[in-house]
């Protein structure tokens, strides 16, 4: 419940200061692309945690990125040298 009230009062002063509302589409994305990030470490909960770790990176970056939640001009900005 402490997560919630966070997450309530930092959309509140995100809100007042910059006039601006995170969007829910996005949100909606990031939870859709959890659910199988989330079957899979239940499933699999017994491999080594590297492995763990690495494969649910690539799962949930793969959901996000075919899901629509990234674009490649995010990709090609967030991976750049400069």
């Amino acid at each position: 419940i402490t997560e919630l009230i966070i997450t309530i009062c930092l959309i509140i002063i995100v809100f007042k200061n910059l006039h601006y509302l995170p969007s829910l589409k996005i949100l909606f994305i990031a939870i859709l692309a959890t659910i199988p990030m989330f079957l899979f470490l239940f499933y699999f909960k017994n491999l080594h945690i590297l492995i763990l770790i690495l494969l649910s990176i690539l799962i949930y970056g793969l959901l996000i990125y075919l899901l629509g939640g990234i674009s490649k001009k995010q990709l090609k900005l967030l991976f750049s040298k400069s």
